[in-house]
């Protein structure tokens, strides 16, 4: 079950960063300039968060890091549904990287505690295929989304994406929650 939340998260971070130029100029109208800096934002918050997320790893644990940024993802997805101002849109875009850029690593961080040591290995190759399995899944999804309806289906497909990996979170955090 935790495998799908690196496909999820994963798809988050592909949808977003390779669909969300042209998502951003044809379906909102901004210039495709500044929707490739938005896009650089994006990735300049997965950057930060993988940072921060690694720093605070030291206090607090990575499962609860992990809860944090599902959290705050969770108002990012909806909001990615308005039009908001410029200035407003880099905010959400850097956030949403800020947020999700840690959960994949931190999930592989929290293996170990959450599956226990013995077995921790297979379960990160695992995580880690499953991973890649979300990278080349959401590129062939999304495609066939945007071919049969239009870029403007992005926010639905990134929202769905955050569903799952919350929801398949939560469940397994409840189902180990006794172990």
């Amino acid at each position: 079950m935790i495998y799908l939340v690196a496909v999820a998260t994963n798809a988050l971070e592909y949808s977003l960063g390779v669909w969300g130029s042209t998502f951003f100029t044809d379906a909102r109208g901004i210039s495709p300039e500044i929707s490739a800096s938005l896009i650089t934002a994006l990735y300049a918050g997965m950057t930060a968060g993988r940072l921060s997320g690694a720093f605070l790893s030291i206090k607090i644990s990575c499962k609860k890091l992990v809860m944090i940024a599902v959290a705050v993802l969770s108002v990012i997805c909806i909001m990615l549904f308005f039009d908001f101002n410029i200035v407003t849109v880099f905010v959400l875009v850097f956030v949403f990287g800020l947020a999700n850029g840690p959960v994949y690593p931190l999930m592989l961080a929290a293996t170990p505690e959450i599956v226990g040591v013995k077995i921790s290995q297979c379960v990160i190759g695992m995580e880690i295929a499953f991973a890649y399995i979300g990278c080349v899944l959401t590129h062939i999804v999304l495609g066939v989304f945007v071919k049969y309806f239009s870029i403007g289906i992005l926010p639905i497909y990134v929202l769905i994406s955050y569903l799952l990996m919350a929801v398949v979170f939560a469940l397994f955090m409840r189902q180990t929650k006794n172990k």
